[in-house]
């Protein structure tokens, strides 16, 4: 996260301020519907030697955590948390609070941060980009996590565009070991409408030779609109109970990559006027052992109060293991804004292998 200052308030640009064993890096939905159902998604940073679990809670009642807690986790992991907004919630924003506590001690806090979201009464506040966009989270049956052998799985997409997708199909991918046991991987979905919610099941076999951890489903949504051809694709990672890895095997193992924000600047201004643009420059840093290809970073103000003047988007082709790497974007801060300061979100979406989002 970023703080962003506007008239009035004193600069802090701390990115990091606290000097925790275990830092994240959070990718999650900003709007969502009464009634709908979204996900979070969670890169944990740790050495390699340092356990923990994750959990996520909430203390509003309108926010139900489906899922709100991890295995026990080591080192660099992924894990995706998913949740429901009653149809009755209060709108506005809401806290929930991510930890990484110790496995033996839930009271031992290793990290700490919150995580917010913004329930909306109506579609007013979804994508304004034009294109396809959707949020799925996921159920297992009889279980919180995949198991070796036969899983029931049960995918729930929420339509967060401003356009109606016509003959729409969802299809996933999924890493080696994991398999559909029957019925084809693409799935239709008829007309998806804005603010529409569609759910698919997969029997999903999971071969005896995975260890646990957690792991990606790439869900691809594609479509049409007035000729026009709507596709968007999301990932969520979904934990499995498998095989243990003994000490020979975690020693082979490499690192999950994480892309972070090492540093950014947006120019010798501490403190912004209304109605003024700016360039935020900022330095990404690939943390893990493998290379990021495909890396599409979007830079995100959940207020309002500065918006992009072109596009939010930065893109890289490749960022190669512990290379920095520079993007920018150009911002512009509303004019008849109230907000006096505000926390830009950098939401980053990559590959560190051919088929691994």
């Amino acid at each position: 996260m970023l703080a962003a200052l506007l008239a009035g308030m004193a600069p802090d640009l701390a990115f990091a301020a606290k000097n925790d064993p275990v830092k994240f890096t959070v990718s999650s939905t900003l709007f969502v519907m009464q009634g709908a159902s979204s996900y979070v998604n969670v890169e944990a940073a740790a050495a390699d030697d340092v356990s923990y679990k994750l959990t996520l809670t909430c203390d509003d009642k309108g926010i139900v955590m489906d899922n709100g807690k991890s295995g026990i986790l080591s080192g660099n992991a992924k894990q995706t948390f998913s949740f429901t907004v009653n149809r009755k919630a209060e709108s506005g924003y809401k806290t929930r609070v991510l930890r990484a506590v110790d496995p033996d001690d839930a009271t031992k806090i290793l990290g700490e941060q919150n995580v917010y979201v913004d329930v909306v009464e109506n579609i007013n506040s979804f994508s304004s980009q034009g294109k396809a966009a959707f949020d799925v989270s996921y159920s297992i049956q009889g279980s919180d996590t995949l198991n070796t052998g036969q899983n029931f799985i049960k995918l729930t997409l929420f339509n967060r565009g401003n356009t109606l997708i016509r003959n729409a199909r969802v299809e996933i991918s999924m890493p080696e070991g994991m398999t559909i046991q029957s019925g084809p991987a693409s799935r239709n979905l008829g007309s998806f409408s804005i603010g529409d919610t569609k759910s698919v099941d997969y029997p999903i076999l999971v071969d005896s030779s995975m260890y646990s951890g957690s792991y990606p489903i790439t869900v691809k949504l594609t479509g049409e609109n007035a000729g026009e051809d709507k596709s968007a694709v999301e990932a969520i990672y979904v934990p499995l109970t498998g095989k243990e890895k003994d000490q020979e095997e975690e020693k082979k193992d490499e690192s999950v990559p994480l892309l972070v924000v090492d540093s950014f600047d947006y120019g010798s201004t501490s403190v912004m006027k209304r109605d003024q643009e700016f360039t935020l420059k900022l330095t990404f840093l690939n943390t893990g052992t493998k290379d990021i290809t495909k890396a599409v970073i979007n830079v995100l103000d959940p207020s309002g109060a500065i918006v992009p003047t072109e596009t939010s988007i930065i893109k890289f082709d490749t960022i190669k293991a512990g290379e920095k790497t520079n993007g920018s974007v150009v911002l512009r801060t509303v004019k008849d804004t109230d907000v006096t300061s505000t926390t830009l979100s950098v939401d980053m979406n990559y590959y560190y292998e051919p088929d691994h989002l």
